[in-house]
């Protein structure tokens, strides 16, 4: 489920991190203002653990968020927020974080998993 997360948000990855100076998570809830309560907490939790570095739930916090019937712009806003998340996640890796590293070697798992 995550890998899938992420396989679809590799591809904005760069895309995501240009325009990462634009995204900040305040206009991510923002973007959201208007959504049904539900998402709109999906949306705080899933900030909570970003802001946390908590890789794995706030990944699938995010891919929670994306089955829910979004705006293209609600979707773009997530989207770069997995992609900053992920960026992060693989230079606190290269540090040295044991949980980042793990996060990572799941995904990679489920990538061979999935095909």
């Amino acid at each position: 489920m995550v890998y899938l997360l992420m396989r679809k948000v590799l591809f904005g990855i760069l895309a995501g991190l240009i325009v990462a100076g634009c995204s900040s998570k305040a206009s991510l809830e923002e973007t959201f203002k208007k959504s049904p309560a539900t998402v709109r907490e999906m949306v705080e939790e899933a900030v909570r653990l970003d802001r946390q570095d908590d890789w794995m739930q706030a990944a699938e916090a995010y891919d929670r968020i994306l089955r829910h019937d979004l705006t293209p712009e609600q979707q773009t806003s997530i989207q770069r927020s997995v992609s900053s998340l992920y960026a992060r996640m693989l230079k606190a890796a290269r540090a040295g974080n044991s949980e980042a590293k793990a996060t990572l070697e799941f995904i990679e798992n489920q990538r061979h998993r999935n095909g």
